[in-house]
């Protein structure tokens, strides 16, 4: 099955993966630059269902995201995200996992998000402005 490897900070990628439905992996390592952050506040939760939902729909808000995130994500891109994400079943559950700061210095939420045909990371930065900056899925 292909699965969707979507990372976005300075570009959006897209690759194909056979093992999303594997075990999880471990959280990515932090870079040694990276530093760690307090837990998310509770609305980050609610924050990545939206998120999830909306990509899942094909349909996003673009007022959540920051203007630097909106000039990287295409509605074409969107479009492709969204069976993608939609092949994975219902969601099950969603659970915080570490955040960490990454380097423009905002801070990066990891969580692992269990579907119906497996668990995948989703990585969500914020930047100073509540804005999301970044967002992406892995297996």
């Amino acid at each position: 099955m292909r699965f969707l490897s979507l990372f976005v900070l300075g570009l959006l990628t897209f690759t194909p993966l056979s093992a999303h439905a594997a075990s999880p992996s471990p959280a990515p390592a932090a870079s040694a630059s990276a530093a760690p952050v307090a837990p998310p506040p509770a609305s980050m939760s609610d924050l990545s269902l939206k998120i999830i939902a909306a990509f899942t729909a094909g349909k996003i808000d673009r007022s959540m995201f920051s203007e630097n995130f909106n000039t990287k994500i295409t509605d074409g891109a969107v479009a492709q995200i969204a069976p993608q994400l939609a092949a994975l079943g219902k969601l099950q559950t969603i659970t915080y996992v570490k955040g960490v700061s990454d380097t423009a210095n905002y801070p990066v939420y990891v969580y692992l998000v269990k579907y119906d045909t497996g668990t995948v990371r989703e990585i969500i930065g914020v930047d100073k402005a509540g804005k999301v900056d970044s967002w992406g899925m892995r297996p």
